[in-house]
Parts: C-alpha cells; sequence; structure tokens
C-alpha cells in the first residue's frame, strides 16, 4: 500500500514496529528480551512461563487454557521466584534471575499452596521466624524402611552407603529410624530413572532437575527418584563437572519426610542445590522442621 507513497522507507519500517508494539500491549502480551548469560543460552520468554509454571510461581491452567496474563502478572511472579531465591525483587529477567534459572534444582515446586508430589492436603508450620514449609502429612511412625529399587547396578554398594548416610542425617535430630530392606513394600522406595518413567514428573537429562520426591503417604508417597543423566560423585570431597549425590539425596529424603522447600538459602531444603560438604547437624532451619514432625532425638546419659 505504500509502494507509491512519497514516505521514505524507514518511516514505513518504524511504522510498522509501533504498529506491532501496540497491538502486543493491547492484547496484553508480556515482552521479554533475552539476555545473554555468562556463555550460557540466552533465557526465552517461553523458557521463563514454562519454568514459572513447573515450579508454581504460575498456574499451569492459565497457559494451557489460553487466558493470557498481563505483563504486571508475570513480573509479580518473577518477584516471587526472585525472593524465593533470595536475589533482588525487581520483576524483571535480569542476570541475576538467570543465573537462578540455569542452575540445577530439586524438581519439586516451591509453592506451600500446590498438591503436586503431595497425596493429600498440605499443612502447613505457623512458627513466625521460619522460612521451612511442613508441606505434606507426616509419617505416623517414626521407625521407617527404604529400599534401592536398581539394586543390581554398578554403584549400588557406593549408592546404598551414601543414601544410609543421607538418612542419617534426618535421624540424628529426629526421633526417626531407618532401616534398609530389599523389598517393594519399603516405605521410601529410592529409584534411578531417565526422561519419563512413568510418574507425570519426567527427568530432562543432565544438569537443571537433578532428582524429586513424594511427600509421605500411600502408593508413591515417601519415594525418592534421581536422574540417572546425571552425573554423579558418591564419595566426600570428591570434586569436578559432577554432583554431589549425599547432598541432593539429603534433600530429597527431607521431601520423602513431609518437608517442603524452604527460602533459607543455608537450609538443606533451600530449592537450588549448591557443593557443600554435607554435615551430620542440620541447618537450624532444617533442624526446627524434622523436630516439628518427629521431636527431637531423645537424649542419652552415662
Amino acid at each position: 500500500m505504500f509502494r507509491n507513497s512519497s514516505i521514505p522507507m524507514p518511516t514505513i519500517i518504524a511504522l510498522f514496529v509501533i504498529m506491532a508494539e501496540l497491538i502486543a500491549a493491547a492484547e496484553g502480551v508480556p515482552r521479554y528480551h533475552q539476555y545473554a548469560n555468562n556463555g550460557k543460552s540466552a533465557v526465552s520468554e517461553d523458557t521463563v512461563y514454562n519454568y514459572l509454571m513447573e515450579f508454581d510461581y504460575l498456574p499451569k491452567s492459565d497457559i494451557e487454557t489460553g487466558a493470557l496474563r498481563t505483563e504486571e502478572q508475570l513480573k509479580d511472579a518473577i518477584r516471587k521466584l526472585q525472593r524465593f531465591g533470595n536475589i533482588p525483587a525487581t520483576g524483571e529477567i535480569d542476570e541475576a534471575t538467570q543465573k537462578l534459572i540455569h542452575r540445577p534444582r530439586c524438581g519439586v515446586g516451591d509453592s506451600t499452596r500446590t498438591a503436586n508430589f503431595s497425596p493429600d492436603n498440605l499443612q502447613y508450620g505457623h512458627h513466625r521466624m521460619k522460612r521451612y514449609v511442613l508441606q505434606g502429612p507426616k509419617w505416623d511412625k517414626t521407625d521407617l524402611t527404604w529400599s534401592l529399587v536398581n539394586w543390581t547396578m554398578e554403584d549400588a554398594p557406593q549408592i546404598r552407603r551414601a543414601l544410609t548416610e543421607a538418612l542419617s542425617v534426618w535421624a540424628h535430630s529426629s526421633k526417626l529410624t531407618f532401616r534398609e530392606v530389599r523389598s517393594d513394600q519399603a516405605d521410601i522406595q529410592v529409584l534411578f530413572a531417565r526422561g519419563d518413567h512413568g510418574d507425570g514428573y519426567k527427568f530432562d537429562g543432565p544438569g537443571m532437575v537433578l532428582a524429586h520426591a513424594f511427600y509421605p503417604g500411600v502408593g508413591r508417597g515417601g519415594d525418592a527418584h534421581f536422574d540417572a543423566d546425571e552425573k554423579w560423585h558418591f564419595t566426600r570431597g570428591e570434586r569436578g563437572d559432577s554432583t554431589n549425590f549425599l547432598g541432593v539425596a539429603v534433600h530429597e529424603f527431607g521431601h520423602s519426610l513431609g518437608l517442603g522447600h524452604s527460602s533459607d538459602q543455608n537450609a538443606i531444603m533451600y530449592p537450588w542445590y549448591h557443593d557443600n560438604e554435607v554435615d551430620i547437624n542440620l541447618p537450624a532451619d532444617d533442624r526446627n522442621a524434622i523436630q516439628q514432625l518427629y521431636g527431637s532425638k531423645d537424649k542419652t546419659w552415662g
């Protein structure tokens, strides 16, 4: 329509850009640009949406049913993510937020109101200074059994030792005891799996989601699943490009016992994994949480 127009071509292009911006604004479509992230792939708009939905900052139904979010609603979800991750709550996909999104983490969501990974309605703690969440129902007993489903895998002896040590961390600060059995009726079934493994929460290959676990209950309740595509190390002090299995296992067993994620970045139940060595003494936030559910370990004298 501009073929015979005397309007300069740069002006015509500018008009098209303005029209596109106006249409996007009228439709309530948020516009987020991609940012570089120290050599990693940029964070796209789709990546942001999917991340916010997967980890409970945006309801999944909003996008699946075609109900668009306004830019301010999306910014609010981003701010919630930033506050939980203990980074500045700007509402923008800045460099700190990109680093958080790229960081390996647990596959369980961060919302205290999600029913994901829980067989029953959720319960919450009420101590005003806490960061932890008592996410699901607790076990109705303190003597629990566990089993490694993949007990014939090559690294099984190392894995079993690490699992025993991970559970001992929780037992050290509570009345809980754990006993290994070779049975599909164990309270906590530990599974290494790849991709879609039949529980509705498929793994994504190396990086990002490392593991997930289900809150106490029947069926899969209490079970912990680890991504077999990850490069794990099972020995204390080992470093390099592998992931510390012991630290991940302690975290996932926290879910198996009824704990949700904590926004305290020093807590075991912080959703983003760090490579710190695991200590037998739990951080205060985790210790308070497990003791609220199962009581303190009885002191022995003499």
